[in-house]
């Protein structure tokens, strides 16, 4: 498109890695919007018993009770800081050390002493040794690694014989109306502002991101976009010649973004025994809060976990059609 010709032409984008692109520059990746980590669980609220779902789906999956786990891109600290007192151990993996520092003071704050945070260069080996875990965790993470078939050959590697992967991702399928191009505008201080632009190509299965730093309060950029909800349509060439003055840098991040079926493929291909594309505990979690009236739906966490922890179990070992691109158990 016309607008990504500019800038590669006029701004020269500098190709980095996704952490250096979008996660360094977060103090919480979720916003701080995760339930337990940064919020009192709400059994009123839907999004807090599907996040209970998903957290039991990580665990189920894997076998992870008393067992030891790796969690590959904790964000804030999910799932491991939420499967921790089940296990013997986690540990969060992260190329983007903002991420490991955030992870580490939640885990201090909540005081979880069995989960431990390291970081890794991006696009090299990762720094744990063979046959090291029980399960390994990601959620939406492997793709924002700059190569993820290696990173799903790395997790064959470390995993014990018969240890388990569960698996869930960003699949492209989701854009196809009309979402190919996105834009995000974020504050970096109060004198700064990022502009982040995705071009997406989905029968390819990749996508491009850009970072754009401006010397400029982003409330001034929202004005002079004429929007307080800006979408990628405001974004112009005009636009993006009045404020090529303020930019501080530009980079580029390219992000491979598989769907289910090239996922199975390479986790068969680099000699996982069993690859299970199952329906997903978050669903199954969802399900069940809508099955209840307000009146009866439980509302503490004790209750909500004994009443979504047989439909989770039950979830995650329902084989799911690869076509919905579904979450999936790979079994060394």
């Amino acid at each position: 498109m016309e607008v990504f010709r500019w800038i590669e032409q006029q701004l020269t984008p500098q190709p980095c890695s996704t952490d250096v692109l979008i996660y360094d520059d977060m103090d919480s990746q979720s916003g701080y919007s995760l339930p337990i980590i940064y919020q009192p669980f709400d059994g009123t609220k839907e999004s807090h018993w599907a996040d209970r779902g998903s957290t039991y789906d990580f665990l189920d999956a894997t076998g992870g009770e008393n067992r030891t786990l790796l969690d590959f891109g904790p964000g804030d600290g999910w799932p491991s800081l939420l499967v921790a007192p089940f296990t013997r151990k986690v540990v969060g993996l992260d190329s983007s050390r903002k991420r490991v520092q955030v992870c580490r003071e939640n885990a201090r704050r909540l005081g979880i002493t069995n989960a431990e945070f390291i970081s890794y260069e991006a696009a090299a080996a990762l720094p744990l040794p063979h046959d090291s875990f029980d399960g390994i965790t990601a959620a939406s993470s492997v793709e924002q690694a700059p190569d993820p078939r290696s990173i799903l050959a790395e997790f064959h590697r470390i995993l014990r014989p018969g240890g388990r992967l569960r698996i869930c991702y960003e699949d492209l399928a989701r854009y196809q109306e009309g979402r190919q191009q996105a834009m995000w505008i974020s504050d970096l201080d109060q004198q700064t502002c990022k502009i982040l632009l995705y071009d997406r190509d989905i029968p390819c299965e990749y996508v491009i991101q850009y970072a754009i730093t401006l010397a400029m309060p982003r409330q001034e950029l929202l004005e002079r976009l004429g929007s307080r909800s800006p979408t990628f349509s405001h974004l112009t060439l005009s636009l993006l010649k009045q404020v090529e003055p303020m930019v501080v840098k530009t980079r580029r991040s390219r992000t491979i973004h598989p769907s289910g079926k090239t996922w199975a493929h390479w986790l068969k291909d680099l000699g996982f025994n069993q690859v299970m594309p199952t329906h997903s505990g978050k669903r199954a979690a969802i399900a069940m809060y809508r099955w209840f009236s307000d009146a009866k739906r439980p509302r503490n966490m004790a209750d909500v976990d004994d009443t979504i922890r047989p439909a989770v179990r039950l979830a995650v070992n329902l084989e799911c059609p690869l076509e919905l691109n579904p979450h999936i158990t790979a079994v060394k």
